[in-house]
C-alpha cells in the first residue's frame, strides 16, 4: 500500500482543574489514495468460495495478486452481500433464524415470545444419544469460540454473528448461548439458545429463560453430573435450578 510523508499527529493536553483541553493537529497534505472498486472477478471468486471464513477469502485474493488498494471492509461487504442468500429468510433476524432451521430439519425444542428466544439441538445431540458414550459433563457459554466445533451449522450462525449477533453490530440486541458436552477431553455442542436481550432483559428474566431451555434439554434426557460456567449468574441460577 502506498504510504505518505505526511508527519501527522494529534497531540491532547487535557486541564483537569479548569474542565477544559488543548488540541494540536499536525498533518502535512498530500494526495488521496485512491478507492478501488471491486471488479466483477473478484465478486466471482468471492461467491465461488463463500463457505470459507473471511480472512481466509481475503489471504487467497492477496496471493493471488490483489490490488493493495482494495481494503478488506470491501471484501468483506461482498462476502456478506454475496452469501447472505443462502441463508436469510426474513428480514426479521429472530424469524428468519428459525425459518433456515426448519428449512434444514433443526429440531427447535424450545420457544417463548417475552423475551424473545428460540432454542434447538445440533445433529451432534442425535449421534451422542445413540452412542455408547455418557455425558457427565455439560458447560453454557455464550461465545463465538464453540461455534467452530460444529461443521454443519457454522456458515448460518457466522452470518448471524457477523450481522446481528456481535456487540459492535447487534442492534437488535440477541444474545448465542451453546450447550457443550466434554467427552474424552473433546467438547460438543449439542444445543444453542438464541435469546433477546434488551433493556427490558434484567438478570431474573434472562433466568428465567435459560431454566426454561435447560428444563427442555432435561426433558429430552440430559442428565449431566456436573455443571461448567462462567460467573454469569444467570447461568448459575438457572443450573441449580434445573
Amino acid at each position: 500500500m502506498e504510504r505518505f510523508s505526511c508527519k501527522g499527529y494529534i497531540k491532547i493536553i487535557i486541564h483537569q482543574n479548569s474542565a477544559l483541553f488543548d488540541v494540536k493537529m499536525q498533518h502535512i497534505l498530500h494526495p488521496i489514495r485512491l478507492e478501488v472498486s471491486i471488479p466483477p472477478k473478484i465478486k466471482d471468486y468471492i461467491l465461488d468460495n463463500i463457505d470459507l471464513l473471511l480472512r481466509e477469502i481475503y489471504k487467497r485474493l492477496i496471493e493471488h495478486g490483489l490490488d493493495i488498494n482494495i481494503r478488506q471492509k470491501q471484501i468483506h461487504f461482498w462476502w456478506t452481500e454475496l452469501g447472505k442468500n443462502r441463508y436469510k429468510r426474513d428480514e426479521d433476524p429472530f424469524l428468519s433464524a428459525q425459518k433456515w432451521l426448519e428449512e434444514k430439519s433443526y429440531q427447535i425444542i424450545f420457544q417463548k415470545e417475552t423475551p424473545k428466544a428460540f432454542g434447538f439441538l445440533t445433529k451432534l445431540w442425535d449421534i451422542l444419544q445413540n452412542s455408547q458414550f455418557k455425558i457427565q459433563e455439560i458447560g453454557v457459554d455464550a461465545t463465538c469460540m464453540y461455534l467452530f466445533y460444529y461443521y454443519y451449522i457454522i456458515n448460518y450462525l457466522c452470518y448471524l454473528y457477523n450481522n446481528f449477533i456481535l456487540d459492535n453490530t447487534n442492534n437488535l440486541k440477541f444474545e448465542l448461548y451453546v450447550v457443550h458436552a466434554k467427552i474424552d477431553g473433546t467438547g460438543f455442542p449439542l444445543a444453542y439458545l438464541f435469546m433477546e436481550n434488551h433493556s427490558n432483559c434484567g438478570n431474573s428474566v434472562r433466568t428465567d429463560t435459560i431454566i426454561d431451555f435447560l428444563i427442555q434439554l432435561k426433558i429430552c434426557g440430559l442428565e449431566p453430573e456436573f455443571f461448567l460456567t462462567d460467573k454469569d449468574f444467570a447461568q448459575i441460577s438457572a443450573a441449580c435450578f434445573v
